[in-house]
């Protein structure tokens, strides 16, 4: 495997898939991005078997092949060299980074270890990427970060009359956004630490998303993703939401903000 390409269009294909690699694991080939060269293009995969993020770009292609490097060192070994064209090549006991004066060497994983990948899928229902990056947004703050209840940590995805209903809820707090129009044929709790990746991942004007029986699949002309679902059941929050507020309140956002920060300070100092 050998090719050249724009150091910074190299180097933000290989951060955006590192995001999905493991800090810690207890098998190497998870800490490592998979590189395919094929025709004029170069993807690369970065997963902990939860997450799984895949990124292509056009590259100049010198010899097609594959190769599973360490993807925090050659991440940063790109991002490191000189802005201009870099050149990546990969033998069995080799990984080659250079360009304009300094050069890289590490030693490449395994590829044979690296998990299987399934076909790509680019089907699924569009949705307006900047609405469902705000829906993220609303909804994941609520989400747990408690992995001994991985039943919280997740989104529930669900068909709802008015369209797609994301809900997510730590127990002390709940949040609920209604995407209008959208409607998936199926529901599905979506790990909400892959979904607060997916904007800074693959996220884009038109977002595609997938639901399966195991995985979600969110795809984009940036890349794509999948999301391993978390089996259970999801709390029954229908029951704790009124049908009706007697009493509503309108402020203004920036100073209501402001407030919050204030006292929320003042409670951090005491």
């Amino acid at each position: 495997m050998r090719i050249r390409a724009q150091r910074d269009d190299l180097a933000d294909v290989l951060a955006r898939a590192n995001r999905a690699v493991a800090a810690r694991s207890a098998r190497p080939v998870l800490q490592g991005l998979l590189c395919e060269v094929s025709g004029s293009r170069l993807r690369v995969t970065g997963t902990d078997e939860e997450i799984t993020i895949q990124t292509e770009m056009e590259v100049e292609v010198l010899e097609e092949g594959q190769a599973l490097v360490p993807g925090r060192l050659l991440s940063e070994a790109v991002r490191k060299m000189p802005a201009g064209v870099v050149t990546l090549g990969a033998t069995s006991t080799e990984v080659e980074i250079q360009g304009n004066g300094p050069r890289f060497s590490l030693r490449p994983l395994n590829v044979e270890e690296f998990p299987e990948q399934p076909d790509s899928l680019d089907e699924g229902v569009e949705i307006d990427g900047d609405v469902f990056a705000e829906a993220i947004n609303q909804v994941t703050v609520a989400a747990s970060i408690d992995s001994a209840r991985p039943i919280l940590t997740g989104v529930l995805f669900a068909d709802a009359p008015e369209g797609l209903r994301l809900v997510a809820t730590d127990s002390y707090r709940l949040a609920k956004r209604e995407i209008p129009g959208i409607h998936l044929g199926g529901s599905g709790l979506v790990p909400a630490r892959g979904l607060r990746e997916l904007p800074r991942s693959i996220g884009s004007s038109i977002v595609r998303v997938h639901m399966r029986d195991r995985e979600a699949v969110f795809s984009s002309d940036r890349g794509r993703m999948r999301l391993r679902l978390i089996d259970g059941n999801f709390p029954k929050y229908e029951s704790i939401l009124p049908d009706h507020y007697p009493n509503q309140l309108v402020v203004d956002r920036d100073g209501l903000l402001d407030a919050l920060g204030r006292v929320s300070y003042t409670h951090m100092t005491l």
